[in-house]
């Protein structure tokens, strides 16, 4: 019984530290850029800041979006088997990466660029939107060295 006991807890822990889903935090990103668009929806009938609330959800709407593309290239990534598996595939995930690390500094920008007095809570909103585009491209990172370390598993088969 000891044993059998050992085995399941060896070979749960192993499959969850061998787990490619499980060890990113892209989902607890985009989790909070979800529930920052739904905080941000209920204020368009009480903000004056309106146009500005609006800019600020469609923002949030086009990263989730651009991380779950992420995510549906990497599941299709993932059904590649390693024989046929390509630079041109790596490179793909890199340059998407790269896409959304773009955007996300095209929108870290534009929030630190305003100048104009807005209510207390879009200013709120506004700082909580910041940092998670700041940890988002900390994620892309290590999300972009992960694959970079994919592509050089790759170059070392194929010699």
């Amino acid at each position: 019984m000891r044993k059998f006991i050992a085995v399941i807890l060896f070979l749960s822990i192993f499959a969850v530290n061998n787990s490619y889903g499980l060890d990113t935090n892209l989902l607890v990103i985009n989790k909070k850029f979800i529930e920052e668009s739904i905080e941000l929806k209920k204020m368009f009938t009480t903000t004056k800041d309106v146009v500005l609330v609006n800019s600020l959800w469609d923002s949030c709407i086009m990263t989730v979006e651009q991380v779950r593309a992420y995510f549906y290239m990497l599941d299709i990534f993932n059904t590649i088997e390693n024989e046929n598996l390509e630079d041109k595939a790596v490179d793909a995930l890199v340059a998407w990466l790269k896409e959304i690390k773009e955007t996300n500094n095209l929108n870290i920008k534009s929030l630190g660029k305003l100048s104009t007095p807005v209510d207390y809570s879009t200013k709120l909103s506004m700082r909580k939107i910041n940092k998670y585009y700041v940890e988002l491209n900390k994620q892309i990172n290590l999300e972009k060295a992960k694959v970079m370390l994919i592509k050089q598993t790759i170059k070392t088969k194929k010699k």
